[in-house]
């Protein structure tokens, strides 16, 4: 070798003869030109989802809404026909509309029992649940499934006439309209019914924001998010109540009863008057638009945010976790500690040995641990033993509680719940072909709200089209969080009638696919899968498989479910055939045409009822792991 030429320099290593941390950085700066590049490309996939997804949104929510705005400035002319211009005349009839202002009051009081089970009932359940041991929360968790599944609003209001039918025609009619005769025992009624799934609902969510509250502040403020949310939504959504007042008080509008869904429907579709009904529904999308945005930005500006919590992590290693998803921010020096000791990129392998780590090195734990052992290790006795003591009474309280809101809605569903086995209506009808239609466009709706929830959750929560702030993309959705078929009504009936769909299976599947409040909690989700990931957490995403799909099973279900038991949106698009079960057991229980035993097979099959019950039990099990958090990312976690 010529002396001029200087020798290599031999790449560093260790006494086995590894490349040590200086060929390591070197080999990673000339891999990285090749990391922008996979950015770009999920990216770029994440803004074809949102794109996607946005102009469905805009296919199924904007333009019916717009043709909704068109409708109210036109004149109805014939059978559902409307032509000319009137300006704003038919929005200022509607205003001018004594009955319709006095029903807007009305509609408001029936959140009022929601309201009461969803604030008193989940967070008195949730907070008992989260102090007691983990086989205690699982079990109430899964109990859960029943107050849930034992939904059924017409059932429930059917079997309201159950106690008046016998004797004759006449008779039996007289009777059943004195049930919900009042304002006051309308309220009552509607909030029965739907009490079990508003209960259980607010309860998995207020479970969520408590996971590990103890020792974290965070948990209080997402229960303070969550609490906001509840409010607005069930206040907010009382607006299109339309079936309780429709199925018992159909002949006593004169008695004060109405609602603005009960006007419109009477409006549109007994009247024919496309334009006034639609006047009506333009209005009241303001503050449901208004609200959904308000919704949004709360989930946004706070925080919120999802986190799912190790299998094997108790309350240190949940913040030493929440500190490595943040990258280390505010970890102490014992975290410090931990992150110089592991691999390159604080990659965690294995946390209880790193919480056992942050803690012997930690000056302050050590100095704690040499003062005065003795008394210590008193403390730490007692200490044991009062929570040990804490969480039995804690798990005694939950399974009673718990129980006791299963078995209330058992009670209050038994009406319906004993005549479960019927499902004979007429010898004209095939009851069977009606529970497979009715189910079947109950399950489809199911399978792609939700799939496409879950795909738009991953492109803006996981691939990350805007960066940081690609949460921020989901204001574009969230005027069409509180927007449901009542509230589109007649335009979504007009084009179910241009394209043929009326009395049709593909009808009765919901038209609205882009479910907004799935897509948050989805993106939410996936944007805790990112950070995970990012923070070099080994197993996050395996970690989280179970979690999630529990999360993805229960959304199906209950989406199923209540599409099921809905009844308006079947009414209107079957108009006149026999497709739908619950508008079916409506008519085959009206008091005139006396057929007993009322056939609630129909709309809540056994065959179908257990099976939600036991999927839903296990899916609100496997969601245990998933906690909601608020607040600034350097907070405790």
């Amino acid at each position: 070798m010529d002396q001029t030429t200087p020798a290599p320099v031999p790449e560093p290593t260790d006494e086995q003869g590894r490349l040590t941390s200086t060929s390591e950085g070197a080999q990673a700066s000339a891999a990285a030109p090749r990391s922008p590049r996979r950015i770009s490309n999920a990216r770029l996939a994440g803004w074809f989802v949102v794109v996607a997804l946005f102009a469905l949104a805009v296919l199924q929510y904007l333009l019916p809404a717009l043709r909704l705005v068109q409708l109210a400035t036109r004149d109805a002319v014939a059978f559902f026909e409307v032509a000319g211009s009137v300006g704003g005349a038919n929005f200022s009839a509607v205003l001018d509309d004594d009955e319709f202002r006095a029903s807007v009051g009305r509609a408001l009081g029936y959140s009022i029992v929601p309201l009461a089970a969803a604030l008193v009932l989940g967070p008195l359940v949730a907070s008992v649940a989260s102090r007691a041991g983990r086989a205690t929360r699982l079990v109430s968790r899964g109990l859960l499934a029943v107050p849930l599944f034992c939904f059924s609003p017409v059932a429930y209001y059917v079997a309201q006439w159950g106690t008046q039918r016998g004797g004759g025609s006449a008779e039996t009619l007289r009777r059943a309209q004195e049930v919900g005769g009042s304002q006051a025992e309308l309220v009552v009624i509607a909030g029965l019914s739907v009490v079990g799934l508003v209960g259980a609902l607010s309860a998995t969510l207020y479970l969520a924001a408590m996971r590990r509250s103890t020792v974290s502040r965070a948990g209080w403020a997402a229960s303070g998010v969550v609490t906001a949310v509840v409010v607005l939504a069930v206040t907010t959504l009382s607006l299109m109540v339309t079936t309780v007042p429709l199925l018992l008080t159909a002949d006593l509008a004169d008695r004060g009863t109405t609602t603005p869904g009960m006007l419109v429907y009477e409006w549109v579709f007994l009247r024919y008057d496309l334009p006034t009904g639609s006047a009506a529904l333009a209005l009241l999308l303001v503050p449901t638009v208004l609200v959904g945005v308000l919704l949004v930005a709360l989930v946004l500006a706070t925080r919120l945010r999802v986190e799912i919590v190790p299998r094997d992590a108790g309350a240190g290693g949940a913040r030493l976790l929440g500190r490595l998803r943040r990258g280390g921010a505010g970890a102490g020096s014992g975290a410090a500690a931990t992150k110089a000791a592991t691999p390159a990129k604080g990659r965690v392998r294995g946390r209880a040995s790193a919480v056992a780590t942050s803690a012997s090195t930690s000056p302050s734990v050590s100095a704690g641990a040499g003062a005065q052992p003795a008394a210590g290790a008193s403390r730490a006795s007692g200490a044991g033993g009062g929570t040990e003591s804490r969480t039995s009474v804690a798990s005694v309280i939950s399974v009673v509680l718990v129980s006791a809101l299963a078995v209330a809605s058992a009670v209050v569903a038994w009406p319906w719940l004993q005549g479960i086995l019927e499902t004979e209506v007429a010898p004209s009808i095939d009851s069977t072909t009606l529970q497979i239609t009715t189910w079947l466009s109950s399950a489809l709706t199911g399978l792609i709200v939700v799939g496409l929830a879950v795909v738009g959750g991953f492109g803006i929560g996981y691939l990350r089209p805007a960066g940081r702030r690609s949460e921020w993309l989901l204001l574009a959705f969230s005027p069409f969080v509180l927007v449901s078929t009542t509230s589109l009504l007649p335009a979504l009936f007009e084009a179910g009638a241009d394209e043929g769909t009326l009395g049709t299976l593909r009808g009765l599947v919901s038209p609205l696919w882009v479910s907004v409040p799935l897509l948050v909690l989805f993106t939410l989700v996936f944007a805790d899968l990112r950070r995970s990931r990012d923070a070099g957490v080994d197993g996050a995403v395996r970690s989280a498989v179970a979690p999630v799909l529990g999360l993805v099973g229960l959304s199906g279900l209950v989406v199923a479910w209540v599409h099921g038991q809905q009844y308006l949106w079947p009414l209107v698009v079957s108009y006149g055939s026999d497709t739908s079960a619950p508008m079916l057991v409506r008519a085959a229980a009206t008091p005139a045409q006396e057929l007993a035993p009322v056939p609630f097979g129909l709309v809540a099959p056994l065959g179908v009822l257990v099976p939600c019950v036991l999927l839903g039990a296990l899916c609100l099990v496997a969601t245990d792991r998933i906690a909601l958090r608020a607040g600034r990312a350097d907070q405790p976690a």
